[in-house]
């Protein structure tokens, strides 16, 4: 990632994150930068920028798209933040992994995110993940929260922006985590009324107000 800039949370133009970044002491590949927005390898609608890269551990974070059905929208498209160890992550220890991921497409008013998934691969022990989901870059508000590994779980509607950390717990030595993977999905946000169907319920409401009004007057 050759010429990568650092940028402002919310504004510039984003790399490409065409091969994995680097955090920790691990080399195999070019350092994460933070406050910089990644595309994937193939930009899509969605971006994500790197908060704090994982504060126990050496390894590497990939941004995957993984398309599922062709045609426009990526309605049933996944977006994956892989994060892998280089050498799998022995307890005792504890760390977090911070991030924002949203949808930057100029028609971003139409689509939000839907579900999530949190997988976590352990070798051994009981390592324990969370995945806490804010939104507002100080988080302070938090929406959502898996505990370990699931499948994929519904999100508060509405969202194109969500602050993500990611905290991870190995209590003793038996305790070995490889990765973790977050997945994300996106749905349509249904449209307003057509003006015709807004007057005719803005109508009907006035109807029954002046009804409710008459039979109050009668009695």
């Amino acid at each position: 990632m050759a010429g990568v800039t650092t940028l402002s949370l919310h504004g510039g133009s984003a790399s490409a994150l065409t091969t994995p970044c680097s955090f920790g002491s691990n080399t195999e590949a070019t350092a994460c930068v933070l406050g910089v927005a990644y595309d994937t390898k193939s930009p899509t609608d969605k971006q994500i920028t790197l908060l704090k890269t994982p504060t126990a551990g050496d390894g590497t974070i990939e941004f995957n798209w993984i398309p599922i059905n062709p045609g426009p929208g990526y309605l049933d498209d996944l977006w994956e933040v892989d994060v892998d160890f280089e050498q799998p992550l022995q307890g005792p220890a504890s760390g977090i992994f911070e991030y924002l991921i949203e949808i930057t497409s100029p028609d971003n008013a139409i689509w939000s995110f839907d579900k999530v998934r949190l997988k976590v691969d352990s070798l051994s022990g009981n390592p324990v993940v969370t995945k806490s989901i804010y939104s507002d870059d100080a988080f302070t508000n938090e929406i959502f929260e898996i505990i370990g590994g699931n499948g994929f779980l519904q999100l508060p509607a509405g969202y194109t922006k969500l602050y993500v950390r990611d905290s991870y717990e190995l209590q003793g030595q038996s305790d070995v985590l490889d990765n973790l993977q977050n997945v994300y999905t996106q749905t349509q946000v249904p449209g307003p009324l057509p003006l015709i169907g807004a007057g005719t319920a803005f109508a009907f409401s006035r109807r029954l107000r002046r009804r409710a009004r008459s039979r109050h007057s009668m009695g």
